[in-house]
């Protein structure tokens, strides 16, 4: 008893009530944990959900050292936002305020552009694939390009758009860079002579190749 007894000086920061009557069941709350009886804990964890609008005012009691003690007034949260929620970095809006949320993991503010094409995140659904300079520089279409083999940037890219930069400057996409052409006919191994008809099967017999 005595790793849990507080002294009878626990008060729920919503109702007032004292642990006795919470049954000795403490719940988490806006205050930190503990600090809130069973059903206090259960409007708490419900969504939307705040302090009673009139709680009962608690009973003065007695203190430990004899004094009387009253709890503090508990604190009030922000009231949530009704209707739609617009994004402040892209302005994309939504229905809820879950969904921008979710949007603001992610969102660049419309600064990010594909390497290979310049199309922006909303042209490209919002699906950044892998590419050549890293993680994300490519959008769908390009991605695809890339994972195909003896892939490469587009031959004549379209002009990307100037956009305007975050800081107010103009934005240009630099231009992708270029793979050397792929050799055509037989491959020859330098180390030991060995001809092959492909690039692969030469590139296969070069990790075990001992001249």
């Amino acid at each position: 008893h005595r790793r849990f007894c507080d002294g009878g000086t626990w008060r729920c920061d919503w109702c007032g009530c004292d642990s006795k009557a919470a049954g000795g069941r403490k719940n988490p709350g806006p205050n930190g944990s503990g600090t809130l009886c069973s059903p206090c804990g259960g409007r708490f964890r419900r969504p939307k959900s705040d302090a009673p609008a009139s709680p009962r005012a608690p009973k003065v009691t007695k203190a430990a050292d004899g004094g009387s003690w009253t709890p503090k007034a508990p604190k009030s949260r922000p009231p949530a936002a009704v209707g739609p929620q617009t994004c402040d970095a892209c302005g994309a809006t939504f229905e809820t305020g879950g969904a921008l949320a979710g949007h603001r993991r992610f969102c660049d503010g419309g600064t990010w552009r594909c390497d290979w094409c310049g199309c922006d995140s909303k042209a490209a659904g919002g699906r950044k694939n892998p590419g050549p300079n890293g993680s994300g520089t490519l959008c769908s279409p390009c991605g695809g390009r890339f994972r195909r083999p003896k892939s490469d940037a587009p031959a004549s890219p379209r002009a990307p758009k100037v956009t305007k930069a975050a800081d107010g400057g103009s934005w240009t996409p630099k231009a992708p860079k270029s793979r050397p052409p792929a050799a055509v006919g037989p491959q020859t191994c330098d180390a030991c002579g060995a001809t092959f008809e492909t690039g692969g099967a030469l590139a296969g017999h070069r990790r075990f190749c001992d001249g």
